[in-house]
């Protein structure tokens, strides 16, 4: 095998390992994101999507 195909190969390799790592960490960021939603809104938070993040609104007879 020629010295180019060679680096062609391991350029190949290197992006499907490099997509591979980015699509099962995008995954993970979907799933904890997805989780944390689900527990704010069963706490009767307000999802902020714009921060990511709960919201809890304070009683107004405190």
């Amino acid at each position: 095998m020629s010295a180019w195909k060679r680096w062609l190969f391991a350029l190949l390799g290197s992006a499907v390992i490099c997509a591979l790592v980015l699509g099962v960490f995008f995954l993970a960021t979907e799933i904890g994101e997805s989780s944390a939603r689900s527990t704010c809104l069963e706490n009767d938070g307000e999802w902020d999507y714009t921060a990511r993040d709960c919201q809890f609104s304070v009683p107004e007879d405190l």
